[in-house]
């Protein structure tokens, strides 16, 4: 197999600021170090992230959305280099540490999307997998994130094989997951809990959502008039899943 071409790299504010400190040595020192503490990873109390080198990818604002290959050279950086061969763990500490890292890129990339590059590279890593498909894009590779390594296999290979849309491949990963939800015997999740999480992967890590607000005033009657709309709907369903929610505290012991 051909070996692939790897594209320029650049450093963030910490690399930079790496390479200037006498004391600080190289960057494959720090990462050396890192990945002889203990934790073995930079969410250790006051430890500050080692010096990388990020694909140019990264900052290149020009080409839109990371292609897999990207991804998975900012996932590899991101578990074998400042993770030194783990991905960073789940629930809030892991949330954090990505959000650690997003803010050293300087919101180049959120924290959200940090954590599909890591695991995206994981997968192709268990499965032995190069990230050179033609049809097979980022949109294809988080669907099949959660399933077993057989599923994914066989889902990008018949995604590349047969060309299959997002769709298709939503509709086959969904049948998968439905299926192993049945024979565990799990009840499916409220459809108001998928929409909280589905508000909370699109917010994570992100504070900029609201910036150009000020811009409002160059809009058209014709767009400010229906975005008005939705959002007074919206607020309204939140309000009544907020009281919902609280009395259901108050009602637990």
């Amino acid at each position: 197999m051909a070996t692939r071409a790897r594209a320029p790299q650049r450093t963030t504010k910490s690399s930079r600021a790496a390479a200037s400190s006498k004391a600080a040595g190289s960057p494959r020192a720090g990462v050396a170090k890192t990945a002889s503490a203990k934790a073995g990873s930079p969410k250790a109390a006051g430890e500050k992230l080692p010096a990388v080198a990020w694909p140019a990818a990264v900052f290149d604002t020009r080409r839109g959305k990371l292609r897999p290959v990207d991804a998975f050279d900012v996932g590899r950086l991101i578990v074998e280099e400042l993770y030194a061969g783990e991905r960073p763990e789940h629930g809030r500490r892991g949330r954090t540490t990505f959000r650690k890292i997003a803010a050293d890129l300087e919101g180049r990339m959120s924290a959200q999307a940090l954590y599909r590059c890591a695991a995206i590279y994981e997968m192709c890593r268990d499965l032995k997998m190069e990230p050179t498909w033609e049809h097979v894009g980022m949109s294809h590779l988080s669907l099949v994130l959660g399933l077993s390594s057989a599923q994914q296999r066989r889902l990008v290979q018949q995604t590349e094989r047969f060309g299959w849309s997002v769709e298709r491949l939503r509709g086959e990963a969904a049948r998968l997951r439905a299926g192993r939800k049945t024979r565990k015997g799990r009840r499916p999740l409220p459809g108001f809990v998928r929409a909280v999480r589905q508000l909370e992967r699109f917010t994570d890590g992100r504070d900029d959502l609201l910036a150009d607000v000020g811009s409002v005033d160059d809009l058209d009657r014709a767009v400010i008039e229906p975005m008005l709309g939705q959002v007074v709907a919206l607020r309204g369903q939140l309000d009544v899943l907020s009281r919902n929610l609280k009395a259901a505290l108050r009602r637990r012991p």
